[in-house]
């Protein structure tokens, strides 16, 4: 994983597991960018919509880092691509008449934005804090089997599974208890699942069959010394 460094308090770019061919991009959300330069109209009227300054900044920071990303790794320039949504909502954007899909996320100071480099449709990514959690929220999210007093393995799991429902086109209208992971101790800072890691039920499991049951890996790092951010593909 090689990182490059443009401004160490904004933005920095991500060349992630170069031979899965994953391109991202991460921008602090406290990063003061100008709409203008960045959004079309249409984008630009999309952020009026967020009414508190907060969801703002989130959006324009995801929306930054999606723009750089295609800017470097596909040579779009940022105000002529528009990200749109296809109708199960993943983003995506055009290129000569072909779509290039995306994954977009953010967390607390950082958002970013994440897409294969072939433009494939199964791409999914997640950025999270690691921080404590109650353990009322493991329960209503993790499988007995998933458990860990460790915050990084629960951060990385949690995250995983965000990204394998982004990756699937279906994010959180599917539980998280959709899906169940065997994981071990990724709190070193890197990680690798295979598909036979995976376990689909519900309305994921309904997904994943329709889709021609893809063989799928999960892959995660740790950012910045303090965010669990994974990806989720199909190879």
């Amino acid at each position: 994983m090689c990182i490059r460094d443009r401004d160490k308090s904004s933005v920095f770019s991500l060349s992630v597991f170069e031979e899965k061919k994953i391109c991202t991009e991460v921008s602090a959300v406290g990063a003061d960018i100008n709409p203008d330069t960045i959004l079309t109209k249409k984008e630009k009227k999309i952020l009026t919509t967020h009414k508190f300054e907060k969801r703002r900044r989130e959006w324009l920071a995801g929306r930054l880092a999606a723009k750089l990303l295609l800017n470097r790794f596909f040579q779009l320039k940022p105000l002529n691509c528009e990200i749109l949504r296809d109708e199960n909502g993943k983003p995506y954007t055009l290129k000569g008449g072909e779509k290039i899909f995306l994954s977009i996320s953010h967390s607390h100071d950082w958002a970013a934005a994440s897409a294969a480099c072939d433009g494939r449709y199964l791409i999914g990514m997640d950025i999270e804090k690691i921080q404590y959690r109650p353990r009322a929220w493991l329960h209503d999210f993790f499988h007995t089997e998933e458990y860990s007093e460790d915050v990084s393995t629960q951060t990385f799991i949690w995250s995983s599974k965000e990204s394998l429902l982004k990756a699937l086109g279906i994010g959180l209208t599917a539980s998280l208890l959709d899906i169940k992971l065997k994981m071990s101790n990724p709190k070193l800072g890197a990680f690798e699942l295979a598909d036979s890691d995976i376990e689909f039920s519900g309305k994921a499991r309904e997904r994943f069959t329709q889709l021609g049951r893809p063989k799928l890996q999960i892959f995660g790092k740790l950012i910045k010394k303090e965010y669990a951010q994974t990806w989720a593909i199909n190879l």
